[in-house]
């Protein structure tokens, strides 16, 4: 359910993600398949919306969170080898507090490149 939602991310981003991989404690515990389409921004009755509208009344909180609905979990059939796996190195140094979950992406593949940080999954993103 975390996982799923609700994160802040920006229109061209969500264009191009292709793989969510939850991560909590930097260990990849389940990793879902998302469309452009599958896609949905936080509203009324969505967990955490009463928390957003406390933050926009005090000036706060303006972008829109999203979430997706997919329920394509592709852990066992594409990346039974990275569950359960740390991965931590991945991260960089010092970055105690990371967020549960990563998007991949082109973008991602381009940042954690040019970082020289290792790559960890098994899919070709091109």
């Amino acid at each position: 359910e975390a996982t799923h939602g609700w994160w802040k991310l920006s229109e061209y981003r969500l264009k191009s993600i292709r793989y969510v991989f939850a991560i909590p404690n930097f260990v990849i515990r389940a990793v879902w398949e998302v469309r452009p389409e599958d896609w949905q921004h936080q509203g009324p009755g969505d967990r955490g919306w009463e928390n957003v509208l406390q933050k926009r009344a005090l000036g706060g909180e303006k972008d829109p969170r999203r979430g997706f609905t997919s329920c394509n979990d592709v852990t066992d059939s594409l990346f039974p080898n990275l569950v359960n796996k740390s991965v931590a190195h991945a991260f960089g140094e010092g970055q105690a507090k990371r967020p549960n979950v990563t998007y991949l992406d082109k973008y991602r593949v381009r940042d954690l490149t040019k970082a020289g940080q290792e790559i960890f999954w098994n899919v070709d993103l091109r």
